[in-house]
């Protein structure tokens, strides 16, 4: 088991056309909810709670935005891996 001061972090890029919209905003806020940690998600514009689908939005990331997973607690690496297998999977979403 590991500890609650557990950190791991991932760095990813939006590569779905359409960006970090309303609907891989949802799956990522879904897919955080699954996990005993804090979650965060940052960019160039800030960083927010990533169970918050409206936080998500605002980080405003277009494809091609970096941006860095965050996660403390129990459950920090595997929740960190399934956020960024949905990002590394252009949340299922056409791209170039």
């Amino acid at each position: 088991m590991t500890s609650p001061n557990t950190i791991a972090t991932a760095k990813v890029r939006v590569l779905n056309e359409n960006g970090l919209h309303a609907r891989p905003s949802a799956l990522i806020a879904q897919t955080a909810k699954k996990f005993d940690c804090e979650i965060e998600i940052s960019s160039a514009e800030g960083r927010v709670n990533a169970r918050s689908i409206m936080g998500l939005i605002t980080l405003c990331a277009f494809q091609g935005t970096e941006m860095q997973i965050w996660a403390r607690g129990h459950d920090a690496q595997p929740a960190v891996q399934a956020i960024a297998d949905l990002f590394n999977n252009a949340f299922d979403e056409a791209y170039k």
